[in-house]
């Protein structure tokens, strides 16, 4: 039976131009867009925000499809992909997977979107139950995110990584084939290479944050200038893991005694606060500024003796607790 109901409303009197509906369409597109993401990240989502998240994400395929380029479709169908995963459910999810993983690899996306694609990936291997390409997939896309030079790109795609399911160590009594010694050179060098650093460095980040979770690396400077603006010390150093590590503190010969460096360390404690640190550790040799250090608070948890000779070299901790409001 069909039933007509007159619904009376104000109308405008002339249809909207098609530059109105595409702008129209485009906002849809991004607030269903940004929802989904957003129940996506969460670790703690009812039943409700479940089937919220899925229909959210086939709102922004639906718009995209009509008013986005092929990547927008592309990411699109990745989220889709991603919110089936998450719910388990792997024949839909796999499906979609088939459909952005065209325009989402390697040669024809940018490093965060490939990052983002080996996540999504994982996530689905998860939900098929492919122990195995989750594991490859899950470290490939922790050492991707850790390679991201832009630190927003990092804390974004960081908030995908922390729903992922983890990977379970491969079982049974099969020992892992390992490459014979005679397959391998072995040179020593005095030379500083970036690049190979980096070779070093990726696999071992891949590795540290499959275990620990995304370390949240951010570099952490306070630049210590003259009255030019030139640079003359400072505090260098990083935070990641929740602490925050000084690796150099200096300041000029000619500013020292009048509190210059216990300014520039508490700028740094400071900061690391505000980035949720909870700690700060560091090290100094024995003729640098161990008083120092004890006059702030630092507390000695470890002594190198000899390094240099006759001097010990020594390692610092303190608890960073953030002022009271007020």
């Amino acid at each position: 039976m069909l039933i007509t109901i007159a619904i009376k409303e104000n109308r405008v009197s002339e249809k909207p131009t098609l530059e109105e509906t595409a702008l129209w369409q485009r906002r849809l597109a991004s607030q269903a867009n940004n929802r989904a993401w957003s129940l996506a990240e969460s670790l703690s989502r009812t039943p409700e925000e479940d089937e919220e998240m899925l229909q959210a994400s086939h709102a922004a395929m639906h718009f995209w499809k009509i008013i986005g380029t092929d990547k927008n479709r592309a990411h699109a169908a990745l989220l889709v992909s991603h919110a089936y995963a998450l719910l388990g459910l792997a024949g839909p999810a796999e499906y979609y997977q088939s459909t952005w993983q065209p325009l989402l690899g390697p040669g024809k996306a940018d490093p965060w979107e490939i990052a983002l694609a080996r996540a999504v990936a994982a996530n689905v291997a998860a939900a098929k139950g492919d122990a195995k390409a989750h594991r490859a997939h899950y470290a490939e896309a922790f050492a991707l995110v850790a390679e991201l030079p832009d630190p927003e790109d990092r804390s974004i795609l960081e908030a995908t990584l922390r729903v992922l399911p983890k990977p379970k160590e491969p079982s049974g009594p099969a020992t892992p084939t390992r490459p014979a010694a005679m397959n391998y050179s072995m040179t020593v060098t005095s030379v500083e290479d970036e690049s190979l650093r980096d070779a070093f460095l990726t696999p071992l980040r891949a590795y540290n944050q499959s275990k620990a979770g995304a370390s949240n690396y951010q570099p952490l400077l306070v630049v210590l200038r003259d009255e030019s603006g030139a640079p003359k010390g400072g505090a260098w150093g990083y935070t990641a893991y929740g602490w925050l590590f000084i690796q150099q503190l200096v300041v000029p010969e000619e500013a020292r005694g009048i509190g210059l460096g216990s300014k520039v360390m508490a700028m740094a404690e400071a900061t690391a606060i505000e980035r949720g640190c909870h700690d700060v550790w560091l090290d100094t040799h024995e003729f640098q500024a161990k008083g120092f250090y004890e006059k702030l608070g630092y507390t000695l948890f470890g002594q190198l003796p000899n390094y240099p000779t006759p001097f010990s070299r020594f390692f610092f901790r303190k608890a960073l607790v953030a002022p009271l409001p007020g």
